[in-house]
């Protein structure tokens, strides 16, 4: 089971001059901040923060791609610092999906790493993944990372044999397909 780190200080908050109620802090790094120095949590070093990884292939389903981007990367604490430090993965450093490429910035190594690893679902749910992601998969799980899919995530999850014997939810098109034969997860 991995342990948790005990949060770090939380740093002085620069009020942001346009607030004159002293509730709302403008997002850093966003056209909205003008504050006359960098908010603090801007810079800070996100070494104690809950990690969330987004693992990214090719013809992945760019809304379950966007989905945990959006909602993790978004979320702060009440200080307005980030809640996670989230961190799109992927074996390449692009993936392709319909009519668009997508530049990924960690490696399959940054899963391993990860407090929490979430796994969009992919267009061909049927399409073996690469050998390597299986295997990142596997050591962030024996590692105590939380795995998670969504929708047709699942069937990465079951090729990698990380829900054998186990209950899987999966969407209603894709019930009678399997990714992998020898899986012994049940729908």
């Amino acid at each position: 089971m991995r342990h948790h780190r005990a949060p770090a200080r939380t740093p002085d908050l620069v009020p942001d001059p346009r607030d004159r109620t002293g509730t709302s802090r403008p997002t850093p790094g966003r056209p909205d901040w003008d504050g006359p120095v960098e908010p603090p949590w801007a810079t800070a070093r996100l070494a104690d923060m809950h990690v969330v990884a987004v693992l990214a292939m090719d013809d992945i389903v760019p809304s379950d791609l966007a989905t945990p981007l959006d909602i993790f990367g978004r979320t702060r604490l009440t200080d307005g610092r980030p809640a996670y430090e989230v961190r799109l993965c992927a074996a390449r450093a692009e993936v392709t999906t319909g009519a668009f490429a997508l530049r990924v910035p960690w490696r399959l190594d940054a899963l391993t790493a990860a407090d929490t690893v979430i796994v969009p679902g992919c267009d061909n749910p049927t399409t073996e993944p690469d050998a390597t992601v299986l295997d990142a998969l596997r050591t962030a799980a024996a590692g105590g990372a939380r795995l998670a899919s969504i929708c047709a995530g699942a069937f990465v999850l079951a090729a990698a044999g990380l829900l054998d014997g186990l209950r899987a939810t999966i969407p209603p098109s894709t019930s009678t397909r399997t990714s992998c034969s020898s899986t012994t997860a049940r729908s």
